[in-house]
């Protein structure tokens, strides 16, 4: 996911590498970013009530990964369409790039408040 380097051959110099983009993103959101880089995906619990830690929250980068019961999506301030694609994105394999943190929720749970999630470019 993202970019890889790969070996391409220059005419007159040789053998270097060569950056292979798989994966273009763009931010969705209007609020001030702060907060660590997560990926956000659903992993398909369902519960009868509250909390239910049904979001894993993994840090980029970094081995720590958490569940969390909910995400604020307000909190990024995203268009309604942005919104959409949002939630799209939570229900896919490669889940939903964000920015933010992971809060304490009333009810006892987890909450990943985003400051600004990063949609795949549609191409």
């Amino acid at each position: 996911m993202g970019a890889e380097i790969a070996p391409w051959t220059y005419q007159g110099i040789g053998e270097l590498g060569v950056l292979v983009v798989a994966d273009v993103f763009s931010p969705a959101g209007r609020a001030p970013e702060s907060g660590g880089f997560f990926r956000l995906v659903d992993n398909g619990i369902r519960c009868v009530r509250a909390p239910c830690f049904s979001i894993r929250a993994s840090r980029l980068n970094q081995s720590s990964r958490t569940t969390v019961s909910g995400i604020d999506i307000g909190a990024a301030r995203a268009t309604p369409g942005e919104v959409v694609r949002v939630e799209a994105a939570l229900g896919t394999k490669k889940g939903l790039l964000a920015r933010g943190r992971i809060v304490s929720s009333p009810d006892g749970g987890r909450v990943f408040r985003a400051t600004r999630f990063y949609l795949r470019s549609r191409s």
